[in-house]
């Protein structure tokens, strides 16, 4: 087990109580901000105090990181400064008469942010919340978004009509693409979408 028990000069302390803080004041507990608050000016604060004291003095420190705001939506603002390349991959069976048949889809997508105001609108609490998501965290929860909307729209597709089967390859790939991006304030720069369709299989 990880030992999570520090000692600065005379003064020990479990980090959970140093996570708790951060905790506590909606600060993300990175290596890079713990180490920010572990610094020389905090250990000569800290030494010769007793343990309440020593947690003020970090609870201090952690607070120190947020008024700074260096951080607040950064990755927010990398984001949309930056084009992002999102890849899908479907699956669908339709089911008739004891024969079945399959359908696959893959598609590619690169886009960028249009309307800064509508994604931070779109994101909501998410971002209110937790400003410090970085761009890679907005771009996986936007990635999940799509493939829930993609998924969903594919299955049904897939079982759309009892008498005839489904043909993978004329999927609207763009199409719901291109809506989910109108309300994310997003805009497509590129859009791929290759489909197949197996032949009939018993069940």
């Amino acid at each position: 087990m990880k030992n999570r028990t520090k000692t600065i000069l005379t003064v020990s302390f479990d980090m959970d109580d140093l996570y708790q803080v951060f905790a506590d004041e909606n600060i993300p507990s990175t290596d890079e901000n713990v180490e920010k608050v572990l610094s020389e000016k905090t250990k000569k604060k800290l030494r010769d105090s007793a343990f309440q004291k020593g947690l003020d003095v970090l609870r201090e420190q952690v607070k120190e990181l947020e008024n700074k705001g260096e951080e607040k939506e950064a990755g927010f603002l990398e984001f949309c400064q930056d084009e992002w390349e999102y890849t899908w991959q479907g699956e669908g069976t339709w089911h008739s008469g004891g024969v079945h048949v399959d359908i696959d889809g893959n598609g590619t997508v690169d886009f960028k942010v249009s309307d800064l105001e509508k994604l931070r609108a779109f994101l909501g609490d998410t971002l209110k919340k937790n400003p410090y998501l970085s761009a890679d965290d907005l771009f996986a929860l936007l990635s999940e978004e799509l493939d829930d909307v993609l998924d969903s729209e594919y299955e049904d597709y897939a079982e759309v009509d009892d008498y005839y089967p489904p043909v993978g390859e004329d999927f609207e790939f763009r199409y719901y693409v291109e809506e989910f991006c109108k309300k994310c304030g997003l805009e497509l720069t590129s859009c791929d979408f290759d489909g197949s369709t197996s032949d009939y299989e018993p069940d």
